[in-house]
């Protein structure tokens, strides 16, 4: 458990809290206040592979920093050959900053998204309720630059494992305010999942 901490990170490091093949983590009650890194992937907070992850009543500032070849994340959850499972993410405070940058594809035609607010990928039993967001574009790269505020799964197709290990299952995303100002394209919300309610 971490909670009631001012953690404060600026330029230093991929990200400001990470963790992996982890259960029963709680994160609540802090003020968490992340630039990232210029030509590195940045994160708030970057979590694989984890079982029951809490993030309660946090207040988050987090200020891109990519030309759209690096990743910017204020939070992302994922699985790494398997789901995450029993994500809860309420009650939170997101200030965010980030560049619109365009969204690329790989040989296979799977879609790479560089920048977006909170992100959870191949999660299973995940929640994202009661949250407060405000998003501002800060820069622009490309033609037809993209934000997405809320990320939940995406279509990519894994041709080692021959499967959608990104979609998630049984999601919630309910009861959130978001207040976003993007430059050409902003989503507020993106779904691709099994058995789901917004």
């Amino acid at each position: 458990t971490i909670d009631g901490f001012k953690l404060i990170q600026n330029n230093s490091d991929i990200a400001l809290i990470t963790f992996s093949d982890v259960s029963n983590v709680v994160i609540s009650n802090n003020v968490l206040e992340y630039t990232a890194m210029s030509g590195a992937d940045s994160y708030a907070i970057y979590a694989s592979n984890v079982n029951a992850l809490k993030l309660l009543n946090n207040t988050f500032t987090y200020v891109g920093n990519t030309a759209g070849t690096n990743v910017n994340n204020v939070i992302r959850v994922e699985g790494d050959g398997k789901k995450s499972t029993n994500v809860l993410v309420d009650g939170n405070v997101f200030d965010i900053s980030i560049p619109s940058t365009d969204v690329k594809y790989d040989d296979n035609y799977n879609a790479i998204s560089y920048t977006d607010g909170l992100v959870f990928y191949g999660c299973e039993n995940l929640t994202v309720s009661n949250n407060n967001i405000t998003l501002n574009y800060n820069n622009v790269t490309g033609g037809s630059d993209t934000i997405h505020v809320i990320t939940v799964g995406n279509s990519n197709f894994d041709y080692d494992e021959f499967d959608f290990l990104s979609v998630c299952n049984n999601a919630i995303v309910a009861n959130n305010r978001i207040d976003a100002k993007g430059h050409s394209f902003i989503y507020g919300i993106m779904v691709c999942a099994d058995n789901f309610a917004v």
